[in-house]
C-alpha cells in the first residue's frame, strides 16, 4: 500500500487547499475513492465532504473554516455580567457576597458563586487584581483605593521576605 506525499495540513492555506485538490484528484486518477483515501489517510466521509464543498463552492470550499467561539447555553448573560463588573467597579474591595448583595438589593438576582465565577473569568480573584481593573479603567484611583493597594504590595513583599529568613 503506497502512501502518497501530500502536504501537511497544518500549512499555509494555500497549500491545504492544494493538498485538498491532489487528494480529490488521486481518487478522479485511480478511478477508486476507497483506495485514494487509504494512500492520504482521510476517511470517505471526509473525503466527500471535501467534494461536495469543492462542487458547490469551487476553491474557496476548500479554504479552512473560521470556528466562532461556541456560546455556552448556561453562560452568564452579557447583561448581567456588565451589572456585575460595573458594581465591581463602584466597589472593589467588597467580597464577592458583598456585590451579590448590593446587587440583589437593587434588584438584580445574582448569586455569590455566579459573582466569583465572573470574577474568575475576568481575572479580578484577589483584591489587588480588582484595585488594579478600576485603575485600568478609570485611569486613577482615590487616595484610599491608592494607599490600600500600597499598603498590599509592601506588607506581602515583607511577608515573602520574613518567610524567606526562616
Amino acid at each position: 500500500m503506497e502512501r502518497v506525499n501530500v502536504p501537511n495540513y497544518d500549512a499555509i492555506p494555500e497549500g491545504l487547499i492544494q493538498s485538498r485538490q491532489a487528494i480529490l484528484a488521486l481518487a478522479e486518477e485511480l478511478g477508486n475513492v476507497t483506495e485514494a483515501c487509504r494512500r492520504t489517510g482521510i476517511s470517505r466521509s471526509r473525503f466527500y465532504e471535501l467534494k461536495r464543498a469543492f462542487q458547490s463552492h469551487g476553491e474557496a470550499g476548500l479554504a479552512p473554516k473560521s470556528r466562532g467561539k461556541p456560546r455556552m447555553p448556561n453562560q452568564t448573560p452579557g447583561e448581567l455580567e456588565q451589572s456585575i463588573l460595573h458594581v465591581t467597579l463602584q466597589f472593589p474591595t467588597y467580597s464577592y457576597a458583598r456585590i451579590s448583595k448590593k446587587l440583589r438589593d437593587s434588584g438584580v438576582k445574582a448569586p455569590p458563586s455566579t459573582v466569583r465565577a465572573i470574577w474568575e473569568r475576568h481575572g479580578l480573584s484577589t483584591r489587588e487584581k480588582r484595585l488594579g481593573f478600576l485603575q485600568q479603567e478609570n485611569g486613577t484611583l482615590t487616595s484610599w483605593h491608592a494607599r490600600l493597594l500600597q499598603s498590599r504590595n509592601s506588607s506581602g513583599a515583607n511577608s515573602r521576605k520574613l518567610a524567606s529568613a526562616r
